[in-house]
């Protein structure tokens, strides 16, 4: 029985290797699975603007992970978002929302701030503010299966 689907070898290697680490991409393996999709909850307050929320995870491999952020309605933005205008801020100061993470062995660091910026200065929003981070959790390995 033939082998069918798109192969590309990496370099130094034949298209008739069984060994999934012998390509760059090969259609028999889903190059990116969604394992989980995980929601951060984040409350800015007007003392609270900065801080770090921390997500666990318990794959044996460090996984590709993509974030995104969203307000309490409304739709998804990557960082920073110049439309957060519901960051309520005095007048002739600039909403910002700022985020990252970093991915580790048994969990996900969130990295968060969401001030009003004036000439290189930093306030607390000054109402409360919610935002969701949405993490995605990838399998990104050809010839790994599903945990």
């Amino acid at each position: 029985m033939s082998d069918t689907g798109i192969k590309f070898a990496k370099d130094g290697k034949t298209i008739d290797s069984t060994d999934p680490d012998d390509y760059n991409f090969w259609t028999k393996y889903p190059p990116l699975n969604l394992l989980e999709k995980k929601t951060v909850t984040i409350t800015s307050t007007t003392s609270v603007c900065e801080g770090t929320e921390v997500v666990n995870h318990d794959y044996d491999f460090v996984p590709m992970v993509l974030g995104t952020v969203r307000k309490t309605t409304g739709p998804r933005y990557f960082m920073p978002a110049s439309d957060f205008d519901s960051v309520h801020c005095d007048f002739g100061t600039i909403p910002v929302l700022q985020f990252d993470y970093a991915v580790f062995d048994s969990k996900v660091e969130v990295y968060w701030m969401a001030y009003c910026a004036l000439m290189g200065s930093q306030y607390c929003p000054l109402s409360d503010q919610v935002f969701y981070v949405d993490l995605y959790f990838y399998l990104f390995e050809l010839g790994k299966e599903f945990p």
